[in-house]
């Protein structure tokens, strides 16, 4: 679906493109310590080797170097944000894939939740 959304904006002319992309990109082992190994955060440079977290991360990241090669191609600006879930008591609402949808309802059922009442230390340093 990325290839034929990138090709129909590039025919129709259109010359900036926003993706929404995913922390996933990135390898799990560098997702699964808050601490990040001493490090601030993710970078760029983490998402190579590549090693996504599962096949939705590597989708995006296959779906990010197709818009830069359209960039560079066909001069049809990429911009791409990478999302972190951080919704919700543990990071899930009802324990599935939900959370996007949860995290623009104007309230929440839920209360708030703080990391020491996860069951694991890394339920807000992972998406």
């Amino acid at each position: 679906m990325p290839t034929q959304v990138a090709e129909a904006a590039r025919a129709a002319g259109i010359k900036r493109i926003w993706y929404a992309s995913s922390a996933c990109i990135y390898p799990e082992s560098k997702q699964t310590d808050e601490n990040l190994d001493g490090a601030s955060g993710l970078k760029e440079d983490d998402a190579w080797p590549a090693q996504p977290q599962d096949a939705y991360g590597l989708e995006k990241l296959m779906t990010e170097e197709l818009l830069m090669h359209y960039d560079a191609d066909f001069g049809m600006e990429a911009r791409i944000g990478r999302f972190h879930n951080i919704y919700g008591p543990c990071g899930t609402w009802k324990g599935g894939r939900e959370k996007a949808p949860a995290a623009i309802a104007p309230t929440s059922p839920y209360p708030a939740a703080t990391p020491s009442s996860c069951s694991t230390p890394s339920s807000y340093a992972t998406p």
